[in-house]
């Protein structure tokens, strides 16, 4: 078995808004807003109840990757996402699969 990592660098986006802001996964939003300067801590005193809003609103995190030809030929491709919260749809260019989970891995089988 062939393991792509895809932890690093990845861009979020706020949807209803242009533009996208670099993040980091694993990671959250919160920290991802906080890194680029856009909210301050949300851990320093009650600054998290004027943050609020972050959880109300719909995020989309994006990256694009290569696959390597020997997993590109794969008949089955595993992908394997860890600690997605709440409703999370996980989309590729070969599946689209909606998760109802709160904070658990979850395994999408891809064919060809």
């Amino acid at each position: 078995m062939e393991i792509i990592d895809l932890c690093g660098q990845w861009q979020v986006t706020q949807l209803g808004r242009k533009g996208s802001i670099p993040a980091t996964v694993p990671g959250c939003v919160h920290t991802d807003l906080m890194a680029a300067g856009a909210i301050g801590d949300p851990f320093y005193r009650d600054d998290e109840l004027e943050l609020q809003w972050i959880g109300r609103e719909t995020w989309k995190y994006r990256r694009a990757f290569d696959v390597p030809a020997s997993v590109a030929g794969s008949r089955k491709i595993l992908l394997r996402c860890e600690s997605l919260d709440t409703v999370a749809p996980v989309e590729s260019m070969t599946v689209t699969d909606l998760r109802r989970k709160l904070l658990v891995r979850s395994l999408v089988d891809t064919y060809r």
